[in-house]
This record gives C-alpha cells, structure tokens and sequence, in this order.
C-alpha cells in the first residue's frame, strides 16, 4: 500500500465494485459534540457530493472527491467565517490513505 500511495499520483481502492477510497479528507476538530446538520449543510454548499466518513464525540471527517479540488479554497474560507457559529476548533486536509478502508475492514 506505502509503496502505491508513493509512487501514484492518484491511487484509489476498490472493493466488489464499489470504490473505498479516493480523493481528500476534511477533519474537524469540535468544541463538544459536532453539529453534523449546520456543518453538512456548509460543505454540501461547495462540495455537494463530499460525504460524512466519520463523526464522533468531538470530531467529524468528509471524504471530498479530489474532481473537486478546485473548490477547496472556497470551502476552507467558507468554514473559516463561520468556525465560532458551527462550533469547530480545528480544521485539517489531507489525501485519502489506502490503509482507510483497509482499517474499516478490520473491525
């Protein structure tokens, strides 16, 4: 997997037909228990086929297809402006790793 994600310029995992992992990760760091709905609603505004991957006690990650890479900036300054009201602390990117869905799988 190491030796895929380093020698690829995209590299995506498919699992019966249907495809595991792609693009970028968006990961919000939360002031107590995410407002999934409000947050949603912000990056379906950019982004409107990113998707949930993750939200937990104080946190919750978007896998954003990487088609859409173009709008990243917008979307980052969009929920910059609004970080108070939407309740976030921190704000991460980063590509999709194929030990994602891998981990998934595990459980």
């Amino acid at each position: 997997m190491e030796e895929a994600e380093a020698l690829g310029d995209r590299v995506a995992a498919l699992h019966a037909g249907e495809l595991r992992c792609s693009g970028y990760r968006l990961s919000l760091i939360t002031n107590g228990i995410p407002n999934e709905a409000a947050i949603s609603a912000v990056v379906h505004s950019v982004v409107g086929d990113a998707t949930v991957k993750e939200a937990s006690l104080n946190s919750i990650s978007y896998s954003l297809p990487a088609k859409h890479s173009d709008k990243f900036p917008k979307l980052f300054a969009l929920i910059e402006s609004q970080r108070e009201q939407l309740g976030i602390d921190s704000i991460g990117v980063g590509k999709s790793t194929l030990e994602e869905p891998s981990r998934r799988a595990e459980v």
